[in-house]
């Protein structure tokens, strides 16, 4: 994927221009620290939480990310000082889109539902990890491969091949016959390398190919694997939820085929642009149907993932008195308008980042 710079000073000033230079110098030293920091998911989760105003845990979060940034500012807290630490988190998610892996765009669009979350500091998050995974969904398009396995030129070792020609003596020829084998065992690495790399590269578009057949063919074929019925007979709510799941399981490497998102269009048709909410959709398919559409998660990621939460509530408990409970799990998300399309978008992603964006590690 492409990368692109992120200046954290310019960025900071932005979000916050009325800030001291000495708070200014203290925000860049902790965003350094931070960064260095996130090397798994947890902290990518956490950094997602804070930004959008989420529960998180207070005291595992603060042994990291308030206690870098009290080093440099003794008087930051995280209790306190809510709106800076939702200002910092979301910075810290900017540099990550286009420095880290795709997990991490992600997790910012999932966490935000449809957009309707929105981190602190404005949109600008959100606009980079979609171009990110734009970016990254147009880089796995298939192209040939152009690399060529040679055979690497040899070492010249003349020399201690005319010395022991010349002087036909034990350690003469063991001179020899040691530059020979290294040569030999250095080419032999190079070639391995080079198959290795071409093999590898194949294997990606094997793997990249694979994914579009699959979609392809469940979108020929019209029939709901998970719910074992034909899509078209479905209502419009369990089509976008089934679809986003099913195609969602046929990714074999995030973010997986941009053509994805046409194909969730395709599937909903004209329904696609049609408004609902989340409980309404939830509560459209029926009780069979959603067993087989949960999901695992664990429980502090549910607010992280809406639509699979509500799902895997809606399948325990029923639909029939959950407004209550479904409340305290997501607030107002589950009665936010949105159209049945960007439901099934926001589906789709959360089914990728749950089966590749390494929860709990």
């Amino acid at each position: 994927m492409g990368k692109k710079e992120f200046k954290f000073l310019e960025a900071y000033r932005i979000a916050s221009p009325t800030s001291t230079r000495e708070v200014v110098e203290a925000r860049q030293k902790a965003h350094e620290k931070l960064y260095l920091l996130l090397k798994n998911m947890d902290k990518v989760y956490d950094l997602c939480r804070i930004a959008l105003g989420l529960p998180f845990d207070r005291e595992a979060t603060a042994e990291w990310f308030e206690k870098t940034i009290k080093a440099a500012d003794i008087h930051f807290s995280l209790d306190i000082d809510k709106a800076e630490a939702a200002r910092l988190a979301t910075l810290l998610l900017r540099d990550l889109v286009w420095r880290s892996g795709i997990q991490c765009s992600l997790a910012s669009l999932v966490a935000s539902y449809c957009g309707k979350r929105e981190p602190a500091g404005g949109s600008n998050l959100l606009e980079e990890a979609h171009d990110a995974i734009s970016a990254s969904a147009g880089e796995r398009r298939i192209a040939f491969m152009d690399k060529k396995v040679a055979m690497p030129p040899a070492k010249d070792i003349n020399a201690e091949l005319d010395a022991a020609q010349n002087n036909f003596q034990g350690p003469i020829v063991r001179t020899a016959l040691d530059a020979l084998s290294a040569d030999l065992r250095e080419g032999s690495a190079k070639m391995a390398n080079a198959a290795n790399e071409a093999i590898a590269s194949l294997r990606g578009d094997s793997t990249r190919l694979a994914e579009e057949v699959d979609m392809l063919w469940w979108y020929i074929g019209d029939w709901s694997e998970l719910l074992d019925v034909p899509r078209t007979g479905l209502s419009v709510p369990a089509i976008a939820l089934a679809s986003a799941a099913e195609l969602g399981g046929l990714v074999r490497s995030i973010p997986g085929p941009y053509g994805a998102y046409g194909l969730l269009r395709r599937a909903l048709g004209k329904n696609g642009n049609t408004k609902t909410s989340l409980k309404l959709s939830v509560e459209g398919v029926d009780a069979k149907n959603l067993s087989r559409l949960v999901k695992p998660l664990p429980a502090g990621a549910r607010p992280l993932f809406p639509v699979q939460a509500a799902i895997n509530l809606a399948a325990e408990r029923g639909t029939k008195d959950w407004t209550e409970v479904l409340g305290s799990l997501l607030g107002t998300i589950p009665t936010i308008e949105v159209s049945h399309y960007e439901l099934a978008v926001q589906a789709f992603r959360e089914r990728l980042l749950i089966g590749y964006g390494g929860l709990g590690q």
